[in-house]
């Protein structure tokens, strides 16, 4: 036993449990608790030898700092895998979890003894990377085989492997009841893996199962009671830490200024981080360690451009050195801590770094908690007074401040240069871009976040094209959505990644990848909060890598760098773990300012307009204002709901008004007036067209008549005389380019003509009726897919007409029609191979593809999700194999070379560019219900990358139109007609009234969809030929009845004349019948004697009729009994053959039976019997076997005869000489078959 008493044995055992897992504000309420339990019990030190020394060392090795609050955390560490085999790290991000156990790692191998210390072999997983049958193992749903899961081969070989190192089994991720409840096994007691396979594997005594997590929000108690705790915390460390560390990392030609550096860390970091975290909002969750990290990232990396630090290149002076170090610590102090927060922030953050830099005391002005250091070191070079700290950066030159508008040079549009291909450089998008620059060179991870529309994304893809070196580096670009998975993004960077060595793979080599991921924050949350794929790309910056999921073999993955944008939090977007985002370097980028914007569209208005009259060019700066009045308008007071989902308004809005103005030639706005029209058209277009009701219509259109006013000082019914607006590039066939439409009838028929025509040679033709709103919808849909990168989002109930619009708009814009046909068999399979055909088509043959996806075709969410990734990279990832890359380079190897681009990836890359610029998508979806609510959330594409048109509910005019289309085949009167089509208008009104009532006294929504309508109409029509055919059926009865009455008159008249002329004729017939009557009685009196004569003889035939009934009976009887025999004599003479004949012919003393059935015959053919002496030799007998053998045993159809003789006449004397054979022994056929079977048959 020990001999330390035992109070202190039990107050060490309760620090040593309880301790590690306590937070430093629960630390000295425990400590005071015990001080009252053990009153004088004074702790020991513990003695744990040379590991304490080693640890420090350990620790110095990795260039880490040996506090004593982290040396701390590696012994309780230590102590709790010594008492418990299950054990969880639980801490905030950069508290030091990961480094803890590296530095016990180092140590445990440094002190080694073969008995408690131990080298370290650690298995580390990400258990939320991969799926669960991944983890553990699953069986194979085809074939019911078992594949192990890469827990259960870390956790066999830590059982297998040789006892004298230490297996630590690391799950470094999120703990959740869905995967953590398998383990309770392991960590009980019992110590044992249990798989579905029915295996078990135990643990080792050297096996710890050990799990790293944030936070243990949905822990089960039952993992958590399992478990030793460890709980570590930022304040165990402090940020100082990691500021020496990297001091000590510090290039040679700087690290002697180190104290100079630390100095300016000292008097900034702690008010800056209680600024950020106190006194401004912050659109994501930082921390204070991650935003400390964020300066040293970007501190080294400017430091890394601006100072020689080669040392073969000349050195700068002493003085010139400490400058740049100073104003790149101030510059990445503002794009670290002061980058974080939202304008409003900036405001505040702007005011207090001026002041932080001038070295005054902040405490008192801004109520800080932190104190402020005895003197505070001032910058060398002050920030300006004018403008923020945001609007300068330091000239390398001349080591002072100067504004980021002067890296704004040499900007000039192409002639030829298409519109949506232009950029302009902005301080905004410098500003992004020089930030990404530094940190991208110096290999750190960056991280854009901000509303959509701040060009976060098109400064970074702008970057990766033209500013990145190709021989350096090259890139891969997708987003994600709510449905992307982690396989999912693992097989998509895999299937780019190229093999460097076993198990090593990355990019071609002597490059570095830059793999930027757009709506990073986008996949959505399980039950439990994780976000798998996150959860993937996480593991790969802690380890370099991950799992192969076939092989289960660890794949490194090298020459990475990860860039992110994403929106910020909420609406929808999940937030991010912080495990993640730590690793990147974070901006968040705020809207443009109405300055930038201006400059921006207005330099490409001018650029445009220039070679337009003089009245037009001078309007660009007007147009240009207008537009973004009216942007700023309806993003402030149009705000999304949960019924207005896609009110979200950015600049890619405004960027559609300015290409839809830029469609136009010289021809189309040859005065001022029609410059305004087309201006006043595309913002109806691409604003109001995606509004719900007249409500918002009519504030928009109140808005667009007071803008008008104020930028181009005219009325609106001065500029726009016919309305609705509509421009059009097909109504004149002379003059087709992008030009107002002025007579609507004229686009009518036209539209009308190119029906007629979509109808002669589809194969399912459309009945449509173009009244005004369907032509206007239809001018909707060509314009959008006349705009390059144009694609369409309809929005409309069932019944409305989008998909059939849309059909006939792809056929007047002469593009391809390209559509799905869905069957009860249509999987994930066909979908893909349907759109492999269809960007094969678009990008191998070039040629423009109108692709219609309807609501209806959308069996899975994972269909939107590819038609999501099309919208925004032209791509589907992991859709082609080897065989179809082949084919693609085949067929794009020639243009791409003379697009100028050369090797494999960049035809690739020309392949997708020319997908998004051939493939116009045009998603027909319903409003009805929460499912597009919740696809615009999960794919915010649709909306961002669509112009969308609201499919409201028919006008007047056109339920008119169609009630006239369909009811002029009816035989109506002119009255009746207009007055039935009015019923019908008026019936489809009140029915939205009464919604529009149900909805304000219920709250539930009722919607009648224009498929109702031409429901009652069909029913109109149905009932009215019912009723016709009814009326007509009667009709014809009452008809046909009056003519048989007619006819009976006529018959009538008929008989009435005949009979006067019968009367004569009459009077005579009655005396004659008189006379008659009397001969009749007479005769009637003969009649009645000679009825009682026939009486008597009808009783005696009687008696004979009863007499002739027996005997036909007994007859009946008789011939009953006879035939059988018959049938049976008849199937006896069949039997014979000629054989059975010859046989009996031959016989020369023939039986007495065979005798008796020859006399037999010789009496059936009438063959008369020769007469012979009798044995007495006195008198003479008849012999009739001779004359038998002669007339008919020797005749050869014999057979035939007796099968075709008359049984039904056979004469009476021959029957009597018959009958007596009958009961003569002799003639019985069994007897006479044993003389002869032919007699025997002819026997029978």
């Amino acid at each position: 036993g020990s001999s330390r008493p035992e109070g202190v044995l039990a107050l060490s055992a309760l620090n040593d449990v309880n301790l590690p897992k306590f937070t430093a504000n629960d630390i000295p309420l425990f400590l005071g608790i015990t001080g009252d339990l053990f009153p004088g019990v004074q702790m020991p030190p513990s003695d744990y030898g040379t590991l304490i020394g080693q640890l420090e060392s350990a620790a110095r090795d990795l260039t880490l700092q040996p506090q004593s609050g982290f040396i701390k955390k590696c012994i309780q560490l230590w102590e709790t895998i010594m008492v418990r085999h299950g054990l969880m790290l639980v801490g905030a991000t950069i508290s030091g979890k990961t480094e803890v156990e590296n530095v016990l790692a180092g140590a445990l191998a440094a002190v080694a003894d073969g008995e408690n210390y131990l080298p370290v072999q650690m298995h580390k997983i990400n258990p939320k990377s991969i799926k669960q049958g991944q983890l553990y193992g699953d069986f194979d749903e085809n074939t019911h085989e078992w594949s192990d899961g890469i827990l259960a081969l870390a956790v066999r070989f830590a059982a297998n492997a040789d006892r004298s190192k230490r297996q630590w089994v690391m799950l470094d991720g999120p703990v959740d009841a869905v995967w953590i409840e398998n383990m309770n096994t392991v960590l009980d007691d019992n110590k044992k893996l249990c798989l579905n396979s029915g295996e078990i594997i135990k643990l080792t005594p050297v096996t710890t199962m050990m799990f790293e997590v944030e936070d243990l929000a949905v822990a089960s108690p039952a993992t958590v009671s399992r478990c030793g705790m460890v709980f570590s915390e930022q304040v165990d460390i402090g940020w100082r830490v990691l500021a020496q560390s990297w001091c000590e990392r510090l290039p040679e030609r700087v690290r002697e200024y180190s104290a100079q550096i630390t100095e300016l860390f000292e008097s900034c970091v702690d008010c800056m981080w209680e600024m950020c975290s106190r006194k401004v909002k912050q659109p994501l969750v930082v921390n204070q360690h991650w935003l400390v990290g964020n300066l040293l990232h970007l501190y080294l990396a400017l430091i890394n451009a601006e100072i020689p630090l080669d040392p073969n290149t000349k050195d700068i002076s002493q003085k010139e050195k400490e400058l740049k170090l100073d104003l790149l610590f101030w510059l990445s102090l503002v794009w670290s801590f002061g980058c974080t927060t939202d304008a409003d922030g900036r405001g505040v953050l702007n005011d207090f770094i001026k002041e932080l830099a001038q070295g005054k005391q902040m405490q008192e002005k801004y109520q800080l908690i932190c104190t402020d250091p005895e003197s505070r070191p001032s910058a060398k070079v002050p920030f300006p007074d004018d403008g923020t700290v945001y609007d300068y950066y330091p000239n390398g030159q001349s080591n002072k401040w100067e504004l980021w508008t002067k890296r704004i040079t040499g900007f000039d549009i192409p002639k030829d240069a298409q519109v949506h291909t232009v950029i302009v450089p902005t301080v905004d998008t410098v500003r992004n871009a020089f930030l990404l620059q530094m940190l991208v060179r110096s290999d750190y991870h960056v991280l854009f976040s901000g509303p959509t529309g701040t060009g976060k994304t098109t400064v970074i893809q702008q970057e990766l094209m033209k500013h990145f070196d190709r021989e350096s580096f090259v890139s891969i670009s997708f987003a994600f959505s709510a449905q992307t998975t982690a396989n999912q993004t693992q097989d998509m960077i895999d299937s780019k990644m190229d093999k460097r060595k076993k198990g090593t793979y990355g990019p071609p080599l002597n490059k570095r990848c830059l793999l930027f991921i757009d709506d990073l924050n986008m996949p959505a949350k399980e039950t439990y909060g994780a976000q798998p794929p996150i959860e993937l790309l996480r593991q790969w910056m802690d380890t370099g890598g991950w799992y192969e999921r076939k092989t289960s073999e660890f794949r490194s993955l090298v020459d990475l760098t990860f860039l992110g944008a994403m929106g910020p939090p909420g609406a929808g977007r999940p937030h991010v773990t912080n495990r993640y985002q730590r690793h990147f370097n974070y901006v968040f980028v705020l809207p443009f300012e109405t300055d930038s914007m201006l400059r921006i569209f207005s330099s490409v208005m001018q650029w445009f307009l220039s070679k337009f009259p003089g009245q037009v060019s001078g309007l660009g700066l007007n147009v240009v204002k207008a537009t973004v009045d009216v942007y700023e308008s309806i993003s402030a007071e149009m705000l999304p709901t949960p019924a207005k989902s896609h009110y979200t308004f950015n600049l890619r809005d405004l960027s559609k008004v300015q290409q839809g103005i830029c469609l136009c030639q010289k021809s189309s706005l040859p005065t001022a007036d029609d410059l305004m029209k087309c201006w006043a058209h595309e913002c109806q277009r691409v604003f109001q067209d995606r509004l719900i009701n007249n409500e918002d219509n009519e504030w928009f259109a109140a808005k667009m008549k007071t803008i008008m006013e104020a930028q181009f000082k005219k009325q609106w019914k001065q500029v726009v005389k016919l309305e609705p607006l509509i421009f059009g590039d097909f109504v004149d066939q002379k003059h087709a380019y992008y030009q107002e439409v002025v007579d609507h009838q004229q686009l009518s028929d036209v539209l009308q003509n190119y029906l007629m025509d979509y109808n002669q040679f589809a194969k399912r033709g459309m009945e449509l009726v173009l009244f005004l709103s369907a032509v206007q919808h239809i001018c909707r849909c060509i314009r959008v897919l006349k705009t390059p990168l144009g694609n369409a989002l309809l929005v409309g109930v069932g019944g409305s007409g989008r998909r059939s619009l849309a059909t006939l708009a792809t056929f007047v814009a002469e593009y391809e029609l390209f559509q799905i046909e869905i069957s009860k068999n249509y999987s994930t399979t066909e979908w893909r191979d349907d759109i492999k055909r269809l960007l094969m088509r678009v990008g191998g043959n070039a040629k423009e593809v109108a692709f219609l996806l309807a609501d209806t075709q959308i069996p899975k969410e994972s269909f939107l999700e590819d038609a999501s990734s099309l919208l925004n990279n032209g791509e589907v990832p992991n859709l082609f194999n080897a065989e179809d890359k082949t084919q693609i380079l085949e067929v794009c190897t020639a243009p791409a070379a003379q697009a100028g681009r050369v090797g494999q990836p960049e035809v690739f890359a020309f392949f997708t560019e020319q997908c998004r610029k051939n493939l116009h998508l045009v998603l027909a979806l319903s409003p009805i219900g929460e499912a597009f609510r919740r696809r615009v959330r999960m794919f915010p594409a649709i909306v961002n990358c669509c112009t969308t048109d609201w499919f409201m509910e028919w006008p007047d005019a056109a339920l008119r139109s169609v009630a006239d289309h369909f009811l002029h085949k009816v035989d109506l009167a002119d009255d009746v007609f207009h007055g039935v089509v009015e019923i019908c208008v008026e019936m489809q009104k009140s029915v939205f009234g009464l919604v529009e009532r149900f909805h304000k006294e219920v709250q539930r929504y009722y919607y009648v969809t224009p498929t109702s309508y031409l429901e009652l109409i069909n029913a109109f029509k149905e009932v009215l030929q019912s009723k016709r055919s009814e009326v007509s059926k009667m009709k014809g009865r009452y008809d046909e009845g009056l003519d048989k009455l007619l006819n009976t008159e006529e018959q009538v008249k008929t008989m009435s004349t005949e009979l006067e002329e019968l009367k004569p004729v009459l009077k005579k017939t009655s005396a004659e019948t008189a006379d008659l009557m009397v001969v009749i009685e007479k005769k009637q009196e003969e009649a009645s004697a000679t009825a009682a004569i026939v009486s008597k003889e009808e009783e005696a035939a009687s008696g004979q009729a009863e007499e002739a009934r027996v005997m036909k009976e007994e007859c009946q009887a008789d011939l009953d009994k006879a035939l059988p025999a018959l049938q049976a004599a008849l199937d006896a003479l069949k039997s014979l053959k000629k054989g059975d004949i010859v046989e009996v012919k031959n016989m020369k003393n023939p039986p007495e039976g065979v005798v008796h059935v020859s006399k037999a015959l010789c009496w059936c053919f009438d063959v008369k019997p020769k007469k012979v002496t009798a044995a007495d030799g006195r008198t003479k007998v008849d012999d009739y076997w001779e004359p038998s053998k002669k007339s008919l045993w020797g005749d050869p159809k014999l057979l035939d005869r007796l099968l075709g003789y008359d049984k039904d006449n056979i004469p009476e004397d021959v029957m009597a000489k018959l009958k007596p054979l009958e009961d003569d022994p002799d003639f019985d056929p069994e007897a006479v078959k044993k003389a002869s079977v032919a007699a025997c048959g002819i026997c029978k």
